[in-house]
């Protein structure tokens, strides 16, 4: 006889870096019941991966991944807390880091200190975007949650203060988000 599997894994292993991962995991709770488990932070490990996969049909990981270029097949998922490590972002030797799509599940700091290390890294610079608070009209009573919306003018400030090269847009998706480039000054390393 063969063992019924459950249904769902569903595993954030970096609420507080990525608070959207935590509310992805909550909805697939919601959705499917008792035949989910949802692991969270310390519980969401390389190890209880590997230990509970074979029991599921479905897995889902609410986290970052990790390309490897020069040999896509060893690409990865990150399970550590390894994304704003400045030490991994500078062994990836990027001339260019882009943020897109996360930083409006972080809070403020944790968003800078991650564009900071993202900009430290790399040789060129760096180009993120996020959810602006200046909002178009068309936008109007429409609720982004679980993402936060950061003010555009203390965003072109922070990057101001790592380089004096930095370019500002803001009217991506209707005039709801807002990009940012900020190069580096010097000559690449």
């Amino acid at each position: 006889m063969t063992p019924t599997l459950a249904t769902v894994l569903a595993m954030a292993p970096r609420p507080r870096e990525l608070p959207g991962s935590r509310y992805e995991a909550e909805v697939i709770g919601k959705i499917f019941g008792s035949d989910a488990r949802i692991l969270t932070g310390g519980q969401a490990t390389e190890d209880s991966l590997r230990v509970l996969a074979p029991e599921f049909e479905i897995l889902h990981l609410a986290t970052f991944g990790r390309l490897n270029r020069a040999n896509p097949l060893f690409s990865r998922m990150e399970l550590a807390p390894t994304v704003d490590d400045p030490g991994l972002l500078a062994a990836a030797r990027a001339d260019l880091a882009a943020i897109s799509g996360t930083l409006n599940t972080m809070d403020d700091r944790t968003a800078q200190r991650l564009v900071g290390a993202a900009f430290a890294a790399a040789r060129r610079g760096v180009v993120f975007n996020f959810l602006s608070g200046l909002r178009d009209p068309r936008w109007a009573g429409r609720d982004p949650s679980p993402a936060r919306r950061f003010d555009p003018l203390r965003w072109v400030d922070f990057a101001l203060g790592l380089s004096r090269r930095v370019t500002f847009t803001q009217g991506y998706l209707d005039g709801h988000d807002a990009t940012i480039f900020v190069e580096q000054e010097g000559p690449a390393p």
